[in-house]
């Protein structure tokens, strides 16, 4: 049974014991796990007011295995909604909270995942090779954000910045997300 979970991608096993914990994907079959990370009362009134400052949709993302995973998502004001769902897993290279997780993640977990999940191409802005990947990735961190280009949707922009922990351990990532016509790129910037 646990194999089972494990090849389904709910359970994981730790790799320096032969302990097994449950994994992010649980998100996409039951939102209130959320709660019990403790996560809404500690985040979503931070994000509630950068959306409000913003007047954009801004998402906080965790990644899971291979995948980032979105674990709160705030609407902007007004009538367009974006698709995105708390709970939706979308791939790393190519999203602003995905590249914000990989930049601060060691180099063999990030050539691990690269090898796991490859770097399809999603629209023709897509980074799809491994060098530029991995140059991109030090961009990040040089300045401490990460920018998605229409990579991962086109019409949609976002900047995304890691959450890290008093060790520097990324534990998660926030963004900023809008339309590409409506917000330009100096203009996200700016915020």
């Amino acid at each position: 049974l646990l194999q089972t979970l494990v090849q389904e991608g709910f359970v994981a096993q730790h790799d320096d014991t032969s302990r097994y914990h449950l994994s992010l994907k649980l998100l996409s079959l039951a939102s209130g796990l959320i709660a019990n990370l403790g996560l809404d009362q500690l985040v979503r009134p931070l994000l509630e007011e950068l959306s409000q400052e913003t007047k954009q949709t801004v998402h906080m993302a965790l990644w899971d295995s291979y995948i980032a995973v979105y674990t709160q998502k705030i609407d902007a004001p007004g009538s367009i909604r974006m698709y995105a769902q708390v709970g939706k897993r979308v791939p790393m290279h190519c999203t602003g909270l995905g590249k914000a997780l990989l930049a601060y993640l060691p180099k063999e977990r990030v050539q691990e995942i690269v090898a796991a999940d490859g770097l399809p191409g999603h629209t023709p802005n897509t980074l799809t090779k491994s060098k530029a990947l991995f140059e991109h990735l030090a961009l990040v961190r040089q300045r401490g954000y990460a920018l998605d280009e229409e990579e991962h949707e086109e019409g949609i922009r976002c900047m995304a910045a890691p959450l890290l922990d008093r060790q520097n351990n990324v534990r998660g990532a926030v963004s900023i997300t809008t339309l590409a016509f409506r917000v330009g790129r100096d203009q996200l910037l700016s915020w």
